[in-house]
């Protein structure tokens, strides 16, 4: 039978970052020959590749390109350079080989475990700090709607049919059932003061109740509250048996009940400033003074190139922070305090890139 669905989705919740890369992914595959140029700009920093700057812009130069092509343009480059411009182009030949032999599902689970969008999106998450909007939530999403269209050169054409806006109206306390509504989609924060005899709960998850990017667990609980009590008549909760969420055992009693934390003493673990200490901050060791000193090389001569002041690349408080933490990874400098998606973007690899050299010469 037919199902008519209202949402408060559409086709701009396929802007978002993640689903931006992963459908750039899934074009080049299910396209054996050329991969347009447009697609390639978009995945190159999903994940972060390190490629040099000018690449884009030479990639721009033509609409699309073959792999054989690709690989040509390592000829202009450095050794190191080179090495990942092959990494990528093998990364599309995975996705490729997935979207010749496999379904919707294979191919976005390839982008998302062997490619390693998922890494990127995590990290992006993290460096964000925005609560409840998070980029692998929806990778997640995108793969549980994959089977609903196993031919990979179908699934975005079909998706994009299905997130036209469907003008059905949302049902009010007052209103009363209305015939032939169909299914309404919502997310929870969109269904307050709202009810449906029949409700479903779906995805009730650990990651997602309490979401991965909150830090008020109360607040989860209430959000989950509001979900399982618009339903008159009955409530069927949806979870994955691989990753159910912790707050379920809380519906039959059987959550862990944890430790309240101990009543604050007056005088006892104050902060320093509080005890009248004010911290001066990380003293550099003479290895961090080398690495701060290559920071404060790399910081001038962004700063000339960009035509901006240095503090507006970055500032010495920053610098010092990264120089106490040596991070390696993007992962890592993304824990530092400072660093935000936007420098991270702009400035991650050249940051871990300076790192790992003065380290090795250290």
């Amino acid at each position: 039978f037919g199902v008519q669905a209202s949402q408060p989705l559409d086709e701009r919740v396929l802007e978002r970052t993640g689903l931006r890369a992963a459908l750039a992914y899934l074009r080049i595959g299910v396209n054996q020959t050329v991969a347009a140029a447009g697609d390639i700009v978009e995945i190159l920093r999903r994940p972060s590749r390190g490629l040099p700057q000018w690449f884009p812009d030479r990639l721009k130069r033509k609409k699309a390109w073959s792999m054989s092509d690709l690989r040509s343009l390592g000829t202009t480059m450095t050794d190191r350079e080179a090495e990942k411009l092959d990494r990528l182009i093998d990364d599309l030949e995975t996705v490729r080989r997935k979207a010749r032999n496999g379904n919707t599902a294979s191919v976005l689970r390839a982008i998302r475990d062997d490619v390693g969008l998922d890494s990127a999106m995590e990290l992006l998450d993290k460096s964000s700090g925005a609560e409840g909007s998070s980029h692998l939530d929806d990778l997640d999403a995108l793969l549980q709607v994959a089977a609903l269209e196993p031919d990979p050169a179908k699934f975005e054409p079909w998706l994009r049919t299905w997130l036209v806006k469907r003008e059905v109206p949302l049902t009010s306390r007052s209103e009363g059932p209305q015939q032939n509504e169909g299914v309404t989609l919502a997310t929870v924060h969109k269904v307050k003061g709202l009810e449906w005899d029949r409700v479903i709960v779906f995805g009730v998850n650990a990651g997602v109740f309490p979401h991965r990017l909150s830090e008020d667990e109360e607040e989860e609980r209430r959000v989950l509250h509001v979900a399982i009590t618009r339903g008159r008549e009955r409530v069927v909760v949806l979870a994955d048996l691989a990753r159910p969420s912790p707050m379920l055992g809380e519906f039959n009693g059987t959550a862990v009940v944890k430790a309240k934390a101990a009543r604050a003493v007056p005088g006892i673990n104050k902060p320093a400033d509080a005890l009248g200490t004010k911290s001066t901050g990380p003293v550099l060791s003479a290895d961090e003074e080398m690495l701060f000193e290559a920071f404060r090389g790399w910081r001038t001569a962004k700063a000339k190139a960009d035509k901006v002041p240095p503090y507006i690349i970055m500032s010495d408080q920053t610098l010092k922070a990264i120089c106490a933490k040596k991070p390696t990874t993007l992962v890592m400098l993304s824990r530092v305090a400072g660093i935000g998606p936007t420098k991270l973007e702009n400035y991650g690899e050249e940051l871990v890139a300076i790192v790992q050299t003065v380290m090795e010469q250290a």
